[in-house]
């Protein structure tokens, strides 16, 4: 069996082991046992996974109400639900749902003790949901996301910075927080104090760290890109960055690797079920099957075809089938990386992007990521679609951004959606309460 070395040194792994010890946390040994499963062949994850469905159907049947009305009112129970086509008779949820069934979706007890989380979504396109997680589901995601780290050359114990907004991780608050960080050589700085009058606070940081890996929002690390290349640091070298949160356009993507010299590995994920996917060595997005099972399938709710996504570990408010709002295709052919779990072939933004052409047609809003990609002048841009056949572009520009771009952008607005967009220039663009931007906003519905 493949083993990748997890560790910087010995050491560090019987340190880290007891300050998790400490903390009460348990994420290095599920990282010590992720290590192992990711090299399952396909057989072998189906059994693993397939056993964890059934331990959660179990627990959704004897500890959580509104499951327990669902398997009533099917007349079935969990052990009915032998095969993949029996788990899509389990209806699917999406977040209105959630929201009007709040508590009688919690679980009422457990056949073990629960540890219990409280989090929230990011509230970017409207209210944030507040949802419960278990404790150990929060430490094994965390394991989750940082075996997909070592794909990229990361051990434990190499320095990381983190860009932080209102969420992402965010800076230790408790004294076992700050210790386990520090250990971890964890550094945070706040990504919305980055100007170019601060930006020596952050280069120096990453000097003096020898900061090797990059984690943070995808605009905020093009920005840390934007101000280095104008300002003319050309000594900052990452082993590999891990933008989040934002899809970034082709031109972002190319000024990164260009002015950090290092290859930037996507992620997929979100507040209601963390680390979904990652992008591996040889650039196949994998699904982390051991935490979450994901289906392509056409929602009623909505009418559009989209991941539904089922979290194995959250016992304490489980999302079962849950319509996470993104589209995308899976790819079941083996990677040349080795792993055989499913990777994630094609990802088309969130289905709530989309806007309305004239004709009433509803039109996937990632073309603007790949219109705006064409485009250096463009930093950061937002859609926003207020009625249908209307269109407002807020753009902010850079000293690349020329008379004539204003022209095209038009002209390739009006080839492709049929609408004439108002543009409008702005200084920045507003982030919601988590730090994100939402480049797409539909403001005629709430699909």
């Amino acid at each position: 069996m493949k083993r990748s070395r997890l560790y910087t040194s010995e050491v560090r792994r019987f340190v880290l082991a007891a300050t998790e010890r400490i903390e009460g946390s348990s994420v290095v040994p599920a990282l010590e046992h992720l290590d192992e499963t990711q090299w399952f062949d396909r057989e072998a994850i189906e059994r693993y996974r397939w056993k964890k469905i059934e331990r959660l159907l179990e627990h959704l049947y004897t500890y959580v109400p509104y499951y327990r009305d669902v398997f009533d009112q099917l007349g079935i129970r969990p052990g009915d639900i032998r095969t993949v086509e029996d788990f899509g008779k389990i209806p699917i949820v999406a977040k209105k749902d959630i929201r009007e069934n709040l508590l009688r979706m919690q679980a009422t007890g457990s056949s073990t003790p629960m540890k219990i989380v409280r989090a929230q979504t990011g509230g970017t396109t409207g209210e944030p949901l507040r949802f419960l997680r278990n404790a150990d589901c929060n430490a094994f995601t965390r394991a989750a996301l940082l075996r997909c780290y070592t794909w990229t050359g990361y051990r434990l114990g190499d320095p990381m910075m983190f860009l932080t907004g209102g969420s992402l991780l965010g800076p230790p608050q408790t004294w076992k927080q700050k210790a386990a960080f520090r250990l971890m050589n964890y550094h945070f700085m706040p990504g919305f104090r980055l100007r170019r009058e601060t930006l020596p606070e952050y280069v120096r940081c990453i000097r003096a760290k020898k900061i090797r890996f990059l984690r943070g929002f995808s605009t905020l690390i093009h920005q840390l890109a934007e101000l280095c290349e104008t300002a003319g640091i050309t000594d900052i070298r990452f082993r590999a960055i891990y933008p989040t949160a934002e899809m970034l356009t082709k031109t972002q993507l190319a000024r990164i690797e260009r002015v950090f010299q290092c290859e930037v590995f996507d992620q997929y994920g979100c507040a209601e079920i963390n680390a979904l996917a990652n992008e591996c060595e040889k650039g196949g997005f994998h699904i982390n099957e051991e935490h979450a099972m994901v289906e392509v399938v056409r929602s009623e709710k909505t009418g559009n075809d989209g991941l539904v996504v089922t979290d194995l570990d959250n016992y304490a408010q489980p999302f079962v089938r849950y319509f996470i709002g993104d589209r995308g295709s899976i790819a079941t052919d083996k990677c040349p990386c080795g792993r055989e779990l499913i990777r994630l072939q094609e990802f088309l933004g969130r289905s709530s992007d989309a806007i309305y052409l004239p004709s009433g047609e509803r039109y996937p809003g990632v073309f603007f990521h790949h219109l705006f990609g064409h485009f250096e002048g463009v930093t950061q841009f937002q859609v926003v679609q207020e009625k249908r056949g209307e269109l407002r572009f807020r753009l902010v520009r850079n000293d690349r951004y020329r008379p004539s771009d204003e022209t095209e952008i038009r002209k390739l607005a009006i080839e492709h959606t049929g609408i004439d967009p108002e543009l409008e220039y702005v200084a920045e663009i507003e982030r919601s309460p988590s730090g994100k931007i939402t480049s797409v906003i539909n403001a005629v519905d709430n699909v």
